[in-house]
């Protein structure tokens, strides 16, 4: 009976210690992913491990493992997939001075001015408390010393408000200007490829955008106000001591040095960046859920899941929560360290002034000098870590980016203007695209000769729309070769009066109306004024004169399909009404419609199709495209092309 325990037993730990293999063999599938499509960076060895155990946290988080038996635990198993990932070294002056070439050409002398004008109240903060200390020499009191150091004090404040006023200013016209941060975060947002965005999700784009910028700031901000001052005050002060009693010095010296020890101590067992990094992770992962949640809420909760949507909200809060609370308890747990060093540091000063004489004007420098020092090395302390979280931000939201920006912007001065196209033929050439390990079109091969009209048929998911926006160059194929006139799509300009999207119109599944007029919605896409007559006809022509004609101030609310003000019939007939004021009002050589009927009634699909019928008479040089699953509709059209897919090939045209 024994044996077979122990054979049961010893079973036991092998299948667990096989599981275990397992599950860290998942878990560094993911990592290495995610980090080779950037959503993971590492900035040290140490944060490769952390990445694992966190992982492993989340898996095994009712076995009750600790940190420490888990890091025991991957000893098992094979890491040297993991240890290969590349780190990103924060390299702290080296990316300052990149930060400053890049976004400071033209402001960086009054940068430094600015700068160097805050040190003069750090040097008073250093000088002042000598003046008080000075008061007090020889056993007398000197009200005089007393009064000049009140009026160095009031100065120094007053002054440091004037100077950081003009900072402000200063910041706000260099965050605008042309070449500043907030134009490099916008170029990058536009020019971001739609799979990447996918890939990333909105929220995460959003999140590592915004905390990039706002950490640019940061960053002159910490050597503005923190750094530079800091050391100046520090400086300053050790002068002044230094001048006092060389022993009152030595002991500021050493009182420095116990706190710069002691916060690298409680910084390792505090585990700042962790705390910081799982913060990140899962607010990021909350707001990727909420808007996944909030966008399908009238679908869970007609599909009896309401119960379910709350649970699943209320424990994304409470897991944001305890990862906040997690790094806000770093804050808590320097602050009481930070009183600790205060009072080892006055404890020592207060030693060093009695062996330098104990004389009333000494031991009142040793006390207000310990607070000084105190200050300047919490204060260079905690801008080290925050100079090296905004640095990291920055790198994160550059990493994401991915030079994207600035690689089309070199492109786009080499590229054809639209109007130097002689035809709108569009040729696709054993193209092939894949998202997310998917193949979405496989080998196509299309001609379409320009003035056609052409109709896409084929199953949901057989790549029509796709292969729609690979012709108008939204997508880039991933091999093969998309031309329009006989020239690649990708070297035809995408922005300015010559781009190729001034040439299209483009008629989505689901029209995106923005918050704000009809009429400004209607006129989305054109560049040029048109009058309120030509936007009141397009109204009659697809059926809404009734409905918006007499006010087209009215205020529409955001949102495609249903956005609430307009029901998803209305929603598709002003997004038809839109690429008609496009087609009419524009040298469009390419329209897309993509299923142009949904929702709408069988007497407006008769309507629609004259219409596009008539349109395409008159432009019989512009080429249509049209998407759709409605049969009936499709052979009220003028089609001279049809082309049959299914799962991402052509079979028939």
């Amino acid at each position: 009976m024994g044996s077979l325990r122990l054979y049961f037993d010893s079973y036991r730990l092998a299948h667990n210690a096989s599981k275990f293999r397992s599950n860290v063999a998942e878990i560094k599938t993911g990592i290495i992913k995610d980090n080779k499509d950037r959503k993971i960076n590492f900035y040290s060895e140490k944060d490769k491990k952390e990445e694992l155990i966190s992982g492993l946290q989340e898996k095994y988080e009712q076995a009750g493992f600790s940190d420490r038996e888990l890091k025991q635990l991957i000893k098992i198993c094979d890491l040297k997939d993991i240890e290969s990932l590349p780190v990103h070294k924060i390299n702290i002056l080296g990316k300052i001075q990149d930060i400053f070439s890049r976004f400071m050409k033209g402001d960086k002398t009054k940068y430094v001015g600015l700068s160097a004008a805050l040190m003069v109240p750090a040097f008073i903060q250093g000088y002042a408390p000598m003046l008080f200390a000075d008061a007090f020499k020889d056993n007398t009191t000197n009200i005089n010393q007393i009064v000049l150091f009140a009026l160095a004090s009031m100065g120094g404040a007053g002054l440091s408000v004037l100077i950081q006023k003009h900072y402000k200013d200063f910041i706000n016209k260099n965050y605008q200007k042309e070449g500043g941060i907030s134009e490099f975060a916008a170029k990058n947002l536009t020019e971001m490829p739609p799979d990447e965005t996918k890939k990333f999700g909105l929220e995460t784009v959003k999140h590592r955008a915004s905390e990039g910028r706002n950490s640019y700031e940061n960053v002159l901000n910490s050597v503005s106000f923190d750094i530079l001052p800091a050391a100046t005050t520090l400086t300053t002060s050790a002068i002044m001591l230094y001048g006092k009693s060389p022993v009152l010095a030595g002991g500021t010296v050493l009182a420095s040095g116990i706190i710069i020890f002691l916060d690298k101590y409680f910084q390792k067992v505090g585990k700042f960046w962790e705390k910081e990094r799982g913060a990140e992770r899962t607010s990021e992962q909350m707001a990727k859920k909420l808007n996944e949640q909030l966008s399908a809420h009238m679908e869970v909760v007609l599909a009896g899941e309401k119960d379910k949507f709350f649970n699943e909200i209320k424990e994304s809060i409470e897991k944001e929560k305890i990862a906040q609370s997690n790094k806000g308890f770093f804050k808590v747990f320097q602050d009481g360290y930070f009183r600790f060093a205060n009072a080892i540091n006055l404890t020592l000063l207060g030693t060093a002034s009695l062996l330098a004489g104990g004389s009333p004007d000494k031991t009142l420098a040793a006390i207000i000098y310990s607070g000084n020092f105190t200050n300047g090395i919490q204060n260079l302390l905690s801008s080290k870590r925050n100079l090296l979280m905004s640095l990291r931000n920055i790198m994160q939201m550059e990493l994401m980016f991915n030079g994207y920006a600035q690689e089309e912007e070199e492109k786009e001065k080499g590229r054809i203007g639209a109007g130097q196209i002689k035809n709108g033929d569009i040729n696709l050439k054993n193209v092939n695209v894949e998202l997310d390990n998917k193949k979405i079109l496989d080998n196509v091969n299309l001609d379409i000769p320009s003035g056609s009209m052409a109709y896409l048929e084929g199953a949901s998911g057989a790549g029509k729309t796709t292969l729609m926006k690979i012709i108008s160059g939204y997508y880039h194929p991933n091999s093969g070769e998309v031309k329009f006139g006989g020239v690649v799509v990708e070297n035809i300009k995408k922005t300015g009066e010559e781009s190729i999207y001034n040439k299209i119109a483009y008629l989505s599944q689901f029209p995106y109306l923005f918050d704000d007029s009809l009429k400004n919605n209607l006129k989305f896409g054109l560049n040029q004024e048109i009058n309120d007559y030509k936007i009141k006809e397009v109204l009659k022509d697809v059926g809404l004169y009734g409905r918006f004609g007499k006010n087209l101030d009215e205020k529409l609310f955001a949102g495609s399909g249903d956005p609430g003000k307009t029901s998803g019939g209305e929603t598709s007939r002003i997004g038809l009404a839109r690429v008609l004021l496009k087609i009419r009002n524009s040298d469009s050589r390419l329209v897309f419609l993509d299923e142009p009927t949904a929702s709408v009634d069988k007497e407006t699909k008769k309507d629609i199709a004259r219409i596009i019928n008539d349109e395409k008479a008159r432009r019989p040089e512009t080429t249509f495209i049209i998407i759709s699953h409605d049969e009936k509709f499709v052979e009220m059209l003028d089609c001279n092309i049809e082309v049959r897919m299914e799962e991402g090939r052509i079979i028939e045209e």
